[in-house]
């Protein structure tokens, strides 16, 4: 007898199956080709596939690649043409770099170092949680990583502070980890795989008018206005029943376990902070970013920061092929024309938000919100969202980059358990139900919800001085 999981794999199996091909043997409508129906059948297969649960994320999206070219929809050069994108190698990149930071231990050195310039108490060590996660951000591109790092310094923290289990002040330190290492990621393009996913979908002259340095300014009021209401929300919601301090000590004595720093360490700190540099420079001195990361990453093969054996088992191949997969993906659906055909079949309906991006962010925010409830699977969430809604920027004449941003921030939630799979490393990471209320911490959601679209109206009158809009 099948297993509940198994029945479901099944049915989905056999339902994608289904969908794909009657839709395939649909008449084809005005405006599309035959080879667009094929890729859009294929696409309604891989979108079940998903859902169900049928095959690993990545092996359902380098699946879905290899049928378009099987059935030649495209190319096999097209088909994964997301391999040799330049979004790509800079995920590579970031991902050696990053394995750099982690195996020397110059992130765990540099997060303590930066708590120790906060007052010991409550709302002290909370605010430079946050900070260190905001400092962070642009050098660890697996959000996954900076909370399996950070929530165990928080425990620590609150152990030092004599917090209780399930306790305010516990919750408090927990979330202020997931607002610094996991909602601020947002605000940079190096920090968080969802990230990578959506830029890699926008189109090439939208990506050639985002560098790493105008992403992050492009993001600074929304990210000041999401970090600042996240912390005081913390400060007030949590607050502990009974102010108490810890000793500086405890963060003295953990820097002391360390040692000095190594020669690794400098040599890591010192090729970081050039890379920095350049990636912040790259339109005025016409440098390639993604040349710097891989640059950055062979410095350190090369010297053996990281080894030969780090490369092969501990870079996550599998989260590279599915991006890779994922950004050939709306490159098929471009060059077959499917997203001028959904822009023009959306056309009678952009005049109800012609002019009024406010609106446009908040209805397209908060229908992610409700979907969400039911379709949770973020790396397709993001995906599937980002290219229906792409027409839809082209048509109002904004940057598609608006729309990605808008569904990069609003699949964060964590309303409820199952919905955000990074959140949910995270909490597993903290204990879980014997260490963390779910239901308590899921209070911050709801402000987080109503938080990012007051950020982006924050953003809406800087986006026009910078063109954006």
């Amino acid at each position: 007898m099948l297993k509940k999981t198994d029945a479901k794999r099944v049915l989905g199996a056999v339902l994608g199956i289904v969908i794909a091909v009657v839709f395939v043997c649909l008449p084809v409508p005005k405006g599309l080709t035959h080879p667009a129906m094929v890729a859009l059948g294929i696409t309604l297969w891989a979108i079940t596939y998903w859902i169900f649960q049928v095959f690993s994320i990545f092996i359902t999206s380098m699946l879905m690649c290899a049928l378009f070219a099987l059935t030649g929809v495209v190319p096999f050069t097209h088909a994964y043409s997301g391999f040799s994108s330049s979004t790509w190698w800079f995920m590579l990149a970031a991902l050696g770099m990053s394995l750099a930071l982690t195996k020397t231990g110059l992130m765990k050195r540099f997060a303590y170092s930066i708590m120790k310039l906060f007052s010991p108490t409550y709302k002290g060590q909370v605010l430079g949680l946050i900070v260190s996660g905001i400092i962070i951000n642009p050098f660890i591109p697996s959000a996954t990583a900076k909370l399996c790092m950070g929530i165990p310094i928080a425990e620590s923290v609150g152990e030092a502070m004599g917090y209780e289990k399930k306790s305010n002040g516990m919750h408090g330190l927990f979330l202020a980890v997931v607002t610094g290492f996991m909602l601020m990621s947002v605000c940079f393009i190096s920090a968080n795989f969802f990230g990578y996913i959506a830029f890699g979908l926008l189109p090439a002259q939208t990506q050639a008018q985002f560098s790493w340095i105008k992403w992050f300014i492009s993001m600074l009021p929304w990210g000041i206005v999401v970090a600042v209401g996240c912390l005081i929300s913390i400060w007030v919601l949590y607050r502990p029943k009974e102010e108490k301090h810890f000793s500086k000590d405890y963060v003295n004595q953990e820097l002391a376990g360390m040692g000095p720093m190594t020669m690794n360490e400098k040599l890591t700190l010192g090729v970081f902070l050039i890379a920095v540099v350049l990636w912040a420079l790259q339109k005025v001195i016409n440098v390639d970013s993604t040349v710097v990361a891989v640059l950055a990453l062979l410095i350190f093969l090369i010297t053996n920061v990281i080894d030969v054996s780090d490369f092969k088992t501990k870079i996550p191949w599998d989260m590279l092929f599915m991006v890779g997969s994922m950004i050939s993906f709306g490159s098929v659906l471009n060059e077959l024309k499917i997203q001028t055909y959904i822009s023009k079949q959306l056309a009678p309906y952009i005049g109800l938000f012609t002019g009024n991006p406010f609106i446009f962010i908040t209805v397209v925010a908060i229908a992610i919100y409700l979907i969400r409830f039911i379709y949770v699977d973020q790396v397709s969430s993001i995906t599937i969202f980002v290219v229906l809604l792409i027409p839809f920027a082209q048509a109002m004449s904004i940057s598609p980059w608006v729309c990605a941003m808008v569904v990069f921030t609003s699949i964060l939630t964590w309303n409820v358990i199952y919905q955000n799979g990074l959140f949910l490393i995270g909490y597993s990471a903290g204990g879980g139900e014997e260490n963390i209320s779910f239901p308590a911490i899921s209070k911050l959601s709801y402000i987080y919800m109503a938080l990012n679209i007051l950020g982006f109206w924050a953003c809406i009158p800087f986006w026009h001085l910078l063109g954006i809009l």
